[in-house]
């Protein structure tokens, strides 16, 4: 896996691992339909070949069906956001930007694996 790939998947897993760390901040402003807004800030430390550990702020508003995600650095650089809805969803990392038929085949892109986002959605909203 090149560096570049992996260091999507971590941000995937990040994305994916945020509602522990999460505070909900009730409605979202009006450009997220009928979604709420989280943010907090996360860390992952993954083991393997070389042990690597992220920490990053996010911020997490919309719903399973249309939603952004952003992921900041300690001085509020933003490190990628992940934007979706019903019929598209885009990875942007920096100056680079992949586009995906929906968020589910973006995380199937970038885990190799399906991943239930509307699952995250309902234990955030608890």
């Amino acid at each position: 896996m090149t560096a570049s790939g992996r260091r999507e998947l971590v941000w995937l897993f990040v994305a994916l691992s945020i509602g522990g760390c999460s505070t909900p901040k009730g409605r979202a402003p009006n450009d997220v339909p009928a979604g709420r807004l989280w943010s907090g800030r996360l860390s992952l430390d993954l083991e393997g070949e070389s042990r690597q550990a992220f920490f990053a702020f996010f911020e997490l508003k919309g719903s399973a069906g249309a939603g952004e995600l952003t992921l900041s650095g300690p001085l509020g650089n933003i490190i990628a956001t992940i934007l979706w809805t019903p019929r598209e969803a885009s990875l942007r990392v920096g100056e680079e930007s992949r586009q995906f038929a929906s968020v589910e085949s973006l995380i199937q892109e970038i885990a190799g694996t399906a991943l239930p986002v509307g699952a995250l959605f309902d234990w955030l909203g608890g």
